[in-house]
């Protein structure tokens, strides 16, 4: 039975994590074209997790693993084979489906928030700009309307 939640992108960071540190590979080396063995199973794992969990379309799948929909399509039907042959296979795809359905996770929790913090330096640099400029703008019309007067 699959059970679906929103995909946000929290979450896909998260499953990108959790990938990586499963098969113990950078995240560009995951998304590359490589026939590698263990690359494949990640991407594969990859879009089990996308589908099984988000319920999202092969179309995008495709788009987020940068390879066409019919490979997600032969990802998904290897992956349900392999776990009906091979005892333990789906051991990754176990703790990651368990632990993105996890809600109440504080490990979603504080990676949140570290992002959230990563980005509050960066967005607050943009409003001071932003207020700078308006007030420039502003005094700057003052001046205009008093040389006008």
């Amino acid at each position: 039975m699959n059970i679906t939640i929103k995909f946000t992108e929290g979450r896909h960071r998260r499953i990108k994590k959790e990938i990586e540190k499963a098969f113990n590979l950078k995240w560009k080396d995951i998304k590359s074209k490589s026939r590698k063995l263990k690359i494949i199973e990640a991407r594969r794992l990859y879009c089990v997790v996308l589908r099984d969990v988000f319920g999202l379309s092969l179309q995008k799948i495709g788009k987020l693993a940068n390879t066409h929909h019919a490979t997600v399509i032969h990802s998904i039907k290897m992956h349900n084979i392999y776990s009906d042959i091979y005892k333990g296979y789906d051991g990754h795809y176990t703790r990651i489906k368990d632990s993105l359905l996890d809600f109440e996770s504080l490990t979603f929790f504080n990676d949140e928030i570290k992002h959230l913090e990563k980005n509050k330096h960066t967005i607050q640099e943009q409003i001071d700009n932003l207020t700078i400029t308006k007030i420039k703008l502003k005094n700057g019309r003052k001046k205009l309307h008093s040389i006008k007067h």
